[in-house]
């Protein structure tokens, strides 16, 4: 079947979610498939996804480093107030205010990984979505176009078949012919006449 209109095809998002369609970039069918489309927006896209799951990987990494700090800066402000509540080293409040600013500064800064943390997957999903969406467009296509060159190609196909069973047909009936034509001459002729014959019209025998 040649198809001959430009495929229309809209994806249920719910349906995709639930055959549950894999991170496209990281799929090998994908991969082996999109090196053969060359396309401007997948590439893009590809990107864009490929951007989005480095900023996932590189943000669990910040809430790691985050978390640490925020240990370590609790440790130091618990040991200032125990020399402060406990030995009256009034000396160590400017430096216990100022790590208890920066133990507010690293808590703003874990609370804003985690709220990207939750944002990542979401992100995640729809830019595999907008890929997956851009690629079925284009694999519609090219398998449109493919179909058309294979079709075209058995057709070909079948012209030259239908063409070689003529040409058998002709040979066929040119060899019937010339076995009739020299087994008539041969009774007529004999074997030493037949001979000079075969030899002036390179006659062999195909059979």
């Amino acid at each position: 079947m040649i198809f001959k209109n430009r495929p229309d095809i809209q994806l249920n998002e719910e349906l995709v979610k639930r055959n549950k369609v894999p991170l496209l970039i990281k799929d090998p069918l994908w991969r082996s498939m999109s090196v053969h489309i060359k396309d401007r927006k997948i590439d893009a896209l590809s990107k864009k996804l490929e951007q989005l799951v480095k900023e996932e990987k590189t943000n669990e990494a910040e809430i790691n480093r985050f978390k640490k700090k925020k240990a370590e800066t609790t440790k130091i402000i618990l040991e200032m107030s125990h020399r402060l509540n406990e030995n009256d080293q009034y000396h160590v409040i400017d430096k216990m205010d100022k790590t208890k600013e920066e133990l507010q500064k690293v808590n703003q800064q874990l609370e804003n990984a985690y709220e990207k943390r939750d944002r990542m997957p979401v992100d995640i999903q729809n830019a595999n979505m907008e890929l997956l969406n851009a690629t079925v467009e284009k694999a519609a296509l090219h398998l449109i176009k493919e179909n058309q060159a294979h079709q075209k190609v058995e057709a070909e196909i079948e012209q030259v078949r239908n063409k070689l069973n003529v040409l058998r047909e002709h040979k066929e009936k040119a060899e019937e012919k010339i076995q009739v034509y020299y087994q008539f001459l041969h009774s007529l002729l004999g074997p030493e006449q037949m001979e000079k014959l075969d030899n002036q019209i390179q006659y062999t025998d195909s059979k």
